[in-house]
């Protein structure tokens, strides 16, 4: 639930607006003094309440990345929303694995690990279509429109999982006119980046827009049981083409598919004011991974009485020698196959997905229909234990998942353009598995006795599905003061088993979960001037 009283100072959006327009401005003071005319302001235009309006109406905590600042941070990651929006935390990829998962939270809420089980508390969404699991969509930036950042309860219009708020990129459409982009960059430790854009104009109006880029990176960490191989690296590539026209008068069609692969090498696990942590952010606690690499120290060597002594630590072989002395961009980590096999890993990440949306104009209403599907297939290797033995753990997540999503929106105004109002249905569907194989290796028996293999086999299935029905109007009570109301009502059922194997049992754990939600909201904004507006909201 959220109830904030906001006063907004539209200058400050104009001021904005005023610095993005300069920085392209290359005229000459001749040509400035001659055309004064010329020097307007630019509107920035939202979709933060499913319709297009200026952002100074919209009486909503909102924030808009364009792709003209994006281009002057030379920002190409989603890093970027963090660096620019207050009470965001955005962070493209972290933990053992290096995934592409985004770690984001929108004034304290959010998801820090991408377990397919929880859901996330901020909505991800690509032009209007929502992303049920957050890992392998943090690819690069190519070809944005904008980026729109909504922050507090989004339950009425967005729904699905934006309790924190909701982050809606918009992709650029198909123009009228050719025209091709390329941007080129290099740099130390390898690093090579290519990202470029072809815009083609087809028959009538339609229009096909094609981009692509390409980054690789060495890696950072060198891993000292190997020869040549480091950690941290990064090797991705991607795709998107977007067609777009008009069949006639009323009917327009948007379709557009996007594809990316990452086979970077998984993060590194280095040392770190003296206990072992992943580089990055510290996603455990204070400790905690230096505390399980001291604890197999001890048993695995069978010696705890030299292990537990800085001396033995440092020097013994039995405790894996100099583990926490290896250094800053140095680590012992190992990687093995399913049968235990010592091997280079690459992570695999394969995501992909199309998107349909068709638009029919009438004369007093407006329908949108976006139907999308979406799939990921991801393998990566963890190792928690940053040492040469396979201790504690090599963990070999698989992850998959399928969506489909179908939404219709219709929006209209009456009562001479003082009402605006829309009203849709939504239908979700989801199935995805996390497998993961934990492998604890050769680990001696505490009382003696020759070693023993232990493993542990963690499987997650979900199949979700929910449907909604939604509705918000804004009337103007007067020229300046406007009242807001919306609602979305919502019916989920969640089924999931969790499936663990171990060397000693198999445990089998369903679970079923069936929610109705109602999701009210209520907005009162007074228009103070041209420049100020101050707004009351209650969402939840």
């Amino acid at each position: 639930m959220s109830v904030p009283i906001v006063f907004r100072d539209r200058s400050l959006v104009v001021a904005l607006v005023a610095t993005a327009a300069l920085l392209p401005f290359t005229g000459s003071v001749r040509a400035a003094d001659e055309e004064p005319a010329a020097r307007t302001l630019e509107e920035i235009v939202v979709t933060a309440r499913r319709r297009e309006e200026s952002l100074q109406d919209v009486p909503t905590s909102v924030a808009v990345i364009s792709s003209e600042e994006i281009l002057a941070r030379g920002e190409a990651n989603f890093d970027v929303i963090g660096q620019i929006v207050p009470n965001v935390h955005f962070e493209s990829a972290g933990g053992t694995s290096g995934v592409e998962s985004p770690v984001v939270f929108v004034r304290g809420m959010g998801q820090a690990d991408f377990i397919i089980v929880e859901d996330p508390a901020v909505g991800l969404y690509l032009d209007g279509v929502f992303m049920g699991r957050m890992v392998g969509q943090a690819s690069d930036l190519v070809d944005v429109e904008r980026i729109e950042v909504l922050r507090g309860p989004q339950g009425t219009l967005f729904g699905r999982n934006t309790i924190g708020g909701a982050i809606n990129i918009v992709s650029k459409k198909p123009d009228d006119e050719f025209g091709a982009s390329i941007k080129l960059a290099a740099g130390e430790d390898g690093h090579i980046e290519a990202r470029g854009t072809v815009n083609v104009p087809l028959n009538g109006d339609w229009g096909a827009r094609l981009s692509a880029f390409g980054r690789e990176m060495d890696g950072y960490v060198d891993a000292l049981q190997y020869d040549g191989y480091e950690l941290g690296s990064e090797d991705i590539w991607g795709t998107r083409l977007m067609v777009s026209g008009t069949v006639n008068e009323q009917l327009s069609v948007d379709f557009s598919f996007d594809y990316s692969k990452d086979t970077s090498t998984p993060g590194a696990i280095v040392p770190l004011n003296g206990i072992g942590v992943w580089d990055g952010e510290q996603r455990a606690g204070p400790g905690q991974p230096g505390a399980f690499g001291n604890f197999w120290n001890v048993f695995y060597s069978g010696n705890p009485g030299s292990c537990l002594t800085p001396a033995g630590q440092a020097g013994d072989p039995a405790c894996y020698g100099p583990v926490w002395n290896a250094g800053r961009y140095e680590t012992n980590s190992v990687f093995t196959d399913l049968q235990g096999n010592q091997i280079a890993a690459d992570q695999d990440i394969e995501v992909w997905g199309a998107n349909l949306t068709l638009g029919v104009d009438f004369e007093a209403v407006s329908l949108k229909s976006i139907t999308s599907y979406r799939e990921f297939d991801i393998f990566l290797f963890n190792d928690l234990d940053f040492s040469p033995h396979i201790v504690f753990a090599n963990t070999h997540p698989e992850y998959s998942q399928e969506q489909f999503s179908q939404e219709l929106q219709l929006t209209g105004a009456g009562i001479d353009n003082r009402l605006n109002y829309v009203v849709g249905a939504y239908y979700f569907k989801e199935d995805g598995v996390e497998d993961i194989f934990n492998q604890i290796a050769h680990v001696p028996a505490i009382s003696g006795g020759p070693p023993t293999n232990f493993f542990q086999n963690l499987a997650r299935h979900i199949d979700n599905e929910s449907w909604a029905l939604y509705g918000q109007l804004t009337f103007d009570i007067t020229d300046v003061l406007h009242l807001t109301v919306g609602t979305r009502y919502t019916e989920s059922e969640k089924d999931f088993v969790m499936i663990t194997e171990r060397v000693t049992a198999t445990t089998v754990q369903p679970g079923l979960l069936k929610t109705k939600e109602h999701t009210p909201m209520a907005s009162l904004s007074y228009d103070v001037n041209e420049r100020s507006m101050v707004y009351f909201t209650y969402s939840e």
